[in-house]
């Protein structure tokens, strides 16, 4: 959103007037080349409000049509905005529209996946490569480029026709989108979002920042609560390539939900547990110890199902000279897969397995167990911050481990072990799409 204090500012001195007319230039593209002389005029005619001549030189219309405009919209400048103009666009069928899709995006170390909706049961997808912000530190740039690389894949396969693609692309970008919401993995890091959300609305086109969400991907998740629940708490728990668990309890005020408390999230350095990351670590590290016991000659039985199937998900052969080759091939960045996301996949194989072999259903539970009894306990403590009883709490289930009924299944027997029993469960298999509906809704 436009900072408050900035533009509500009034040029009332020579010092505040260079300030406003650097505000004009960088909030408003109206303004970026226009000469001091032009940019005092307008604030003259403004009475010296920056916000007034934001909306003035934005909408082209006269000071006191825009002073009515401003009124309306309780003074919020950004609401004024959408009220008096609404940059147009080019529909499938070659007529022109004012901006009809939202984005949502649900980035994470596996995949950035991107969903565009019109409100209107269209739903187009696109994904790139991983899009965590604690892997891409201080790469912001590099976050921005793989956002527009899924946005774009969702718009050239679905929504664009030949002659738009004939089009530069990135101009298209500028007028398809009214409102966009974009969650990353890492994104509770201080400062990222004062970053990132500059940078999102001038790529995607649009003025201000009041019509760019960018939070944490936990926080989209809130949009999948019923509304007929809106006044109960959300508990959400995500095990997919990390894990972590968090409490929305309803704001009225803000008509929201907001995030009270978290537990977990760590990274897949420190833990995670219950994720595909730590999963797949201790299938490997089994298949390895496996490996080096053949090889000292300590056993002479085959490898069991779970050895085999990890050797062969990593593509090496199972024999017992091949445990510095797993390692190898393993610590060798694949393309455009990393480590992290190589050893988060072992996890598929260990879940194909367990029915069979029990060493797997062990890592398994081990790691459910630590999930519920460790991450989500804290939360559910009664001394936790923000508590609310469990039977008046909604509890939202994402990401791919969560979504595999094998996995489900453990997860609720641990729930039931600590009788913990929610007033609804909710199982989210798209994130994206979930928060999409959601930004439809509001359109």
């Amino acid at each position: 959103m436009f900072p408050v204090k900035m533009v509500d500012m009034v040029a009332s001195n020579l010092k505040l007037r260079h300030r406003s007319r650097n505000m004009l230039r960088s909030l408003s593209g109206k303004c970026r080349s226009a000469s001091d002389d032009e940019l005092d005029s307008l604030l003259a005619r403004c009475n010296r409000s920056v916000k007034l001549a934001i909306l003035v030189a934005e909408s082209q219309e006269a000071v006191d049509i825009c002073e009515g405009h401003l009124h309306s919209a309780g003074g919020f400048l950004t609401k004024a905005l959408a009220a008096v103009h609404r940059p147009s666009e080019k529909t499938v069928d070659g007529s022109t529209t004012s901006r009809r899709f939202v984005l949502c995006i649900d980035g994470g170390g596996t995949k950035c996946a991107a969903v565009v909706t019109d409100g209107s049961g269209g739903v187009y997808r696109g994904s790139a490569g991983p899009c965590n912000l604690t892997d891409h530190a201080g790469n912001i740039d590099g976050v921005v480029s793989i956002i527009l690389e899924a946005t774009k894949s969702a718009l050239a396969n679905q929504i664009m026709t030949g002659a738009d693609r004939n089009e530069p692309l990135g101009e298209y970008l500028k007028t398809c989108f009214s409102s966009v919401w974009v969650g990353l993995a890492g994104m509770d890091r201080a400062g990222f979002q004062n970053l990132l959300r500059p940078k999102l609305a001038e790529v995607f086109g649009i003025i201000g920042t009041d019509s760019v969400r960018v939070t944490s991907d936990v926080d989209l998740l809130v949009a999948a609560v019923p509304l007929y629940h809106k006044e109960c708490s959300a508990l959400i728990v995500i095990a997919g390539t990390g894990s972590v668990a968090m409490r929305y309890n309803w704001a009225s005020g803000q008509q929201e939900f907001v995030r009270v408390a978290r537990s977990g999230g760590w990274g897949h350095i420190l833990g995670d547990e219950g994720g595909g990351y730590a999963i797949g670590l201790k299938a490997i590290q089994y298949t390895l110890g496996v490996l080096e016991d053949s090889a000292l000659g300590l056993v002479k039985d085959n490898a069991d199902e779970l050895a085999m199937a990890v050797s062969a998900k990593l593509g090496c052969e199972l024999c017992a000279a091949d445990g510095i080759d797993i390692l190898n091939d393993l610590l060798a960045r694949r393309g455009r897969q990393s480590v992290k996301s190589r050893i988060a996949g072992v996890a598929e194989v260990v879940l194909g397995v367990m029915n069979k072999c029990p060493i797997a259903a062990d890592i398994v539970r081990a790691q459910i167990a630590k999930l519920v009894g460790d991450t989500l306990n804290r939360l559910v403590n009664p001394k936790s911050l923000g508590y609310q009883a469990t039977e008046n709490s909604v509890l939202v289930l994402a990401g791919g481990l969560l979504n595999n009924e094998g996995y489900r299944a453990v997860f609720q027997d641990q729930l039931d072990h600590h009788q913990l029993y929610f007033r609804e469960t909710v199982v989210v298999d798209d994130a994206a799409a979930s928060a999409a509906e959601y930004l439809s809704r509001l359109q």
